[in-house]
């Protein structure tokens, strides 16, 4: 599972990671609000014991 995180949000990551999500990269400016740029941090959790197809 994948999920993007504003930089600055840090309430937000320490809730993803208690729940295993890992930082993977940052994306700068990848989000534009009323003329402001943001860059965000992509994270990701591993699924145990399903298949891959």
């Amino acid at each position: 599972i994948n999920l993007a995180v504003t930089v600055g949000n840090d309430p937000a990551r320490r809730l993803y990671e208690r729940f295993g999500f890992v930082f993977s990269h940052r994306e700068p400016r990848h989000i534009k609000i009323d003329e402001r740029y943001y860059d965000i941090e992509w994270m990701t959790l591993e699924l145990q014991g399903g298949s891959e197809e």
